[in-house]
């Protein structure tokens, strides 16, 4: 793009349309709904921040669910609890262009292709606001679905007085719950050990389990989206902190530094 529009006194928007999974490994459509879908999509988009896109336009992010008297409810995907955390890098004083990188192992920066499609990549990016310094970070690695693994995690940032921690991984996304949950009582419709959309994860009875229980998840749910208390160690000096802490792969966490 930069190239064609050299002569130009604009550059036209750089944007990926109808951004996401398609196919899971199994070959069925999945929007990938969980903790690994979360952490791969947020780390496309910090690719997509350091190539200079503009915009990712998305797929559905979510699936509605019935009560049995009519109510309907959403049952958010993994990525777009991302998107809401993402929310808070930005207001009216900050936006992409004022974006920080923070030092990274993205799979673009490998030389060696086969290493990288299997390399365990972290990455972030950060931000000041009028809500004090806020941290995006990303642990993904394509041969961790169900988690269970981690890796130590140190940031160096300015001073602090409070800290607010956000965080997602296969422990607290809904989706994970529902397929541990289904996997447990026989409700899942494929065994191929990977989520999907709710009505493609889960056979009748899988459903039935799920609609009889809607409080308890959209209540787990909830707790996904509060803050947590920070699972570290902060070690301060008159400028400066560092946060060390076990970061689930994959995973995505957030920090509102104030």
């Amino acid at each position: 793009r930069d190239a064609a529009w050299a002569n130009s006194t604009a550059l036209p928007k750089l944007v990926a349309a109808e951004f996401g999974t398609l196919d899971a490994p199994s070959g069925k459509t999945s929007p990938e709904p969980g903790a690994f879908g979360a952490a791969w999509t947020v780390s496309a988009w910090l690719v997509g921040l350091a190539l200079d896109f503009d915009a990712f336009y998305r797929w559905t992010d979510s699936d509605d669910v019935d009560y049995a008297d009519g109510r309907k409810v959403a049952f958010l995907y993994g990525w777009a609890w991302a998107m809401a955390v993402a929310e808070l890098l930005f207001d009216e004083t900050s936006t992409t262009t004022s974006l920080e990188f923070l030092e990274t192992s993205l799979p673009i920066v490998i030389d060696d292709p086969a290493v990288a499609r299997n390399a365990t990549s972290v990455a972030g990016v950060a931000t000041s606001t009028a809500a004090g310094r806020v941290l995006l970070v990303v642990a993904y690695d394509p041969t961790a679905y169900f988690g269970g693994n981690a890796l130590d995690a140190s940031l160096i940032v300015p001073a602090f007085a409070n800290m607010t921690f956000y965080t997602l991984d296969t422990t607290n996304a809904l989706y994970d719950r529902l397929w541990r949950d289904l996997n447990a009582t026989g409700g899942l419709e494929h065994d191929d050990g990977h989520l999907y959309k709710l009505k493609k994860m889960a056979n009748d009875d899988g459903l039935d389990y799920v609609e009889a229980r809607l409080d308890e998840y959209l209540a787990f749910q909830n707790a996904s989206l509060a803050s947590a208390a920070f699972p570290g160690s902060v070690w301060r000096n008159d400028t400066h902190a560092r946060l060390s802490w076990e970061m689930a792969v994959p995973s995505v966490s957030a920090f509102v530094l104030r």
